[in-house]
C-alpha cells in the first residue's frame, strides 16, 4: 500500500509503504533492511587520487523522518547502527553533511536524517571530506536492523 502527498512549496513527500523486499528472516530473527527506504545512493570509494574539483549542479538538502513500529514481543539490539555524523566543512553551515539519529518512543523508533549539500563546489583538497558525506549516505543505505524475540 502506498500513500503519497505532495506539497509543492517545500516539496514534502509522505509515503506509507509496505514491501516484502525490505524484510529477511534468519531463524527466529527478522532482518529489516531499513537503509533501503532512503533509495539508492551513490558511492565514491576509489583507489585513484582525485585530480579535478567537484562541481554539482546546485545546492540541495534532504530532511527525512522514518517511523518504525517495533512488533510486540520483539526487540532490536543494533539501533545504534542508525547513527551517522559526517560533516564536511566548518562554520555554522557545513558545506555538506549526513547526520542521522534515532529515538525510541514506546514501541516506535523514530529515525531522523539530515543530508545537506550547501555548497555545490569542492576543491580537489576538499574532495575527501565530500566523499565521506556521500559514502555515509551509501553506508546508511546498507543498514539492516535485527529484531529478535524478547
Amino acid at each position: 500500500r502506498k500513500k503519497i502527498l505532495r506539497q509543492t512549496d517545500s516539496e514534502i513527500l509522505e509515503v506509507d509503504y509496505q514491501s516484502p523486499d525490505l524484510v529477511e528472516y534468519a531463524g527466529d530473527a527478522v532482518i529489516l533492511k531499513i537503509g533501503l527506504v532512503i533509495g539508492p545512493q551513490a558511492e565514491l570509494y576509489q583507489e585513484k587520487e582525485r585530480t579535478l574539483p567537484v562541481e554539482q549542479g546546485r545546492n540541495r538538502g534532504y530532511d527525512r523522518e522514518i517511523r518504525l513500529q517495533i512488533p510486540d514481543g520483539m526487540s532490536c539490539g543494533n539501533l545504534d547502527d542508525l547513527r551517522f555524523n559526517v560533516i564536511a566543512g566548518e562554520g555554522k553551515v557545513p558545506k555538506a553533511a549526513f547526520v542521522s539519529n534515532y529515538k525510541v518512543e514506546g514501541n516506535w523508533v523514530i529515525v531522523t536524517i539530515e543530508e545537506i549539500y550547501s555548497d555545490p563546489y569542492f576543491t580537489v583538497e576538499e574532495y575527501d571530506e565530500f566523499a565521506k558525506v556521500i559514502n555515509a549516505a551509501a553506508d546508511f543505505n546498507k543498514v539492516k536492523l535485527v529484531f529478535k524475540p524478547s
